[in-house]
């Protein structure tokens, strides 16, 4: 089976800003194939999240067709609620998903509970998507 991804709004931004379609015309057509192939998804929070925060990375995500689109499920509301009971300091984060860094826990739960790897360009802090994937071991 190919691996498919989840891009967080922190790497659609960077991948829009430090390669435009007009230098790097090979890495944006492989990137187009990777969507034509279903295996370059986004969560809707994350498209939300790059509608208030970036012009650039806005565009090119606009492209991306609806059955590429993740919204909220079920099974990621399971997932967050065990995010939330096993740190429950971070709770409150979990839920207000209403904030600009909102997509992070949603994005985390829908990689594991759909078996999609996570790309995003956050270092491995404490309480980020790399610290919750590694512990949760989402790809």
């Amino acid at each position: 089976m190919l691996t498919r991804y989840l891009m967080d709004a922190s790497s659609a931004i960077r991948f829009c800003k430090e390669h435009p379609a007009d230098i790097y015309i090979s890495v944006h057509l492989r990137m187009a194939a990777l969507r034509s192939e279903e295996r370059m998804l986004m969560h809707k929070l994350v498209l939300r999240e790059l509608e208030q925060r970036d012009d650039f990375a806005r565009n090119w995500t606009k492209s991306f067709p609806t059955d590429q689109t993740i919204d909220i499920d079920n099974d990621q509301g399971v997932f967050i609620r065990t995010l939330s009971r096993d740190y429950p300091q971070y709770a409150a984060t979990f839920s207000q998903w209403e904030y600009k860094d909102s997509a992070d826990p949603f994005l985390i739960a829908c990689g594991k509970v759909r078996g999609l790897t996570v790309i995003t360009e956050e270092g491995s802090k404490l309480a980020g998507i790399p610290f919750f994937c590694d512990k949760y071991s989402v790809a």
